[in-house]
Order: C-alpha cells, then structure tokens, then sequence
C-alpha cells in the first residue's frame, strides 16, 4: 500500500489511491494491509495526514505487533510529543514484538532525541525499564537508542557553547 501511495497520489489517480487506502483502512481484516493502508494515507495531502493520524489513534488499543509499530511510526513522522507516551507505554507493555520492536524503539528514539531537555528526562526512566526488562530486540538495540539520545545531548551543549 505505501508503495502504491508513493507513486499514485498524483494527478487523476490521487483520489482512487485516497479511496483504495480508506478502504482497505475500514474494511480489510489483516492488521498488516491496514498499517500500510495508514502509512500510504500520510503521502497524501495534509487532510490526509490529519485523517491517517484519526484513524491511528483508533487503532492504539488493538493487539497487533506490526500495527503498533506502524502507528509509532507515523506519531515520529507526523504527530507531537503529545504521542510519547502512547510509544512508551507501547514498547514498556510489549505491545510490539520482533523485528517490529526494533522499528518502534527506533521511532521512539528519534522522536524523543528532538525534544526539549525536560521531556527526555521524563522519558529516561522508560530506558531503563526497558533495560531491565523489554524484549530481547529491545534489548539488543537498546545501547544504539542510548547513545544515540546522547549524541543529541552532546551537540545540543557544543551549539550552546559555541
């Protein structure tokens, strides 16, 4: 679905995309084909965004490894930091899985290192959770996420001193 967003919101075929997307989104029973429904919906226009992220937060309690993931995604690339804590909570409850949490943590990550100060501390507890008891994929990735953040805070302090 992502793909075929990609190449077809253009032109005459931008609203059979948007309605093939809404479609598979509403009807289609695979959490699969309706995570890449919602991911493809995002390379629309921005009331297709703002709908994409409607209709995620719908699916926020279903019990879909690749779906939670996807939606994590979509909150790094498109929502707030109001979303953290859906991501967090997401990735502490093993709500995501496998492969699947290892793009999770990654979106979690990178959504948490563009913040301010004070919301990375508040969320520096999850890390250590996390540390001490997420999934095996989260645990292996977990360093990498770690030093990530702290590359962020180590360039955050050199711009502030220049």
């Amino acid at each position: 679905m992502k793909y075929l967003a990609d190449e077809f919101f253009e032109g005459e075929k931008a609203e059979k995309t948007r309605e093939l997307l809404y479609h598979t989104i509403e009807k289609d029973s695979s959490y699969f084909a309706i995570s890449r429904a919602l991911d493809g919906l995002t390379d629309g226009t921005d009331e297709d965004v703002k709908k994409a992220l409607e209709l995620a937060e719908k699916f926020e309690s279903e019990r879909s490894s690749a779906l939670t993931a996807q939606i994590i995604g979509i909150y790094k690339n498109h929502a707030g930091p109001e979303k953290l804590d859906f991501m967090a909570t997401a990735l502490q409850k093993n709500k995501v899985s496998g492969y699947d949490a290892i793009s999770a943590m990654s979106n979690f990550t990178g959504m948490l290192k563009d913040q301010d100060i004070k919301t990375q501390e508040k969320y520096l507890p999850v890390l250590e959770d996390l540390g001490n008891g997420g999934s095996a994929y989260v645990q292996a990735i977990l360093p990498y996420n770690v030093m990530t953040l702290k590359r962020s805070a180590d360039s955050r302090v050199t711009s502030l001193e220049s």
